[in-house]
């Protein structure tokens, strides 16, 4: 079970986590998706949550792969830049669903072995920090048309704000699903 965790782990790390060079991301979404598909393919006996990632994880994959050479390939000139980004934020939309709908279930794995294995402190953090994530993308979806429509001078602060919560949460999962590697890996 400990692999199967360290690979969700770093998946969602590498997924969570953007360093860039220029437009080309040092740690790409799609090795991390691809991680996330190993590690709940190796907990899938184990849980049905971890069964219900693996297609979606795949398909994610698929899309990082699209997304990353989109980003590489199509530059951006300034007759079309507005649209593109438009259509880089439906993008980004659709792939934030895929990661929430794993998270989900990641964490829904998470919640029923520990409550198998009555570890209560486990279930409360994974039943918190899912819903935190949860909640702050859906105020970050609710900002978007704001800041294509409001001067950025109206916008810096809600979006600072916002950026700072999104960090928090992207941290206290990874701290969550660390805490469950370590933890349930006792059971094996």
């Amino acid at each position: 079970m400990e692999s199967g965790f360290r690979r969700i782990f770093w998946g969602v790390f590498f997924i969570f986590i953007e360093v860039k060079i220029g437009s080309v991301d040092v740690l790409p979404n799609f090795l991390g998706a691809y991680l996330v598909y190993s590690g709940c393919n190796r907990l899938k006996d184990r849980e049905d949550s971890f069964n219900r990632v693996i297609n979606v994880a795949k398909l994610l994959t698929v899309l990082e792969i699209i997304k990353f050479v989109a980003v590489l390939a199509i530059p951006f000139t300034n007759n079309s830049q507005m649209w593109q980004s438009m259509i880089m934020t439906f993008g980004d939309f659709c792939l934030g669903i895929m990661n929430l709908y794993i998270l989900y279930y990641i964490f829904k794995g998470i919640y029923n072995i520990a409550a198998e294995n009555d570890f209560r402190f486990l279930m409360d953090n994974s039943n918190f920090r899912w819903k935190l994530k949860f909640y702050s993308f859906l105020l970050g979806q609710m900002l978007v048309p704001f800041v294509y429509n409001l001067e950025s001078s109206v916008i810096t602060i809600p979006i600072l704000i916002l950026t700072i919560i999104q960090f928090v949460a992207d941290i206290l999962i990874l701290a969550s699903i660390n805490t469950a590697k370590k933890e349930l890996a006792q059971l094996d």
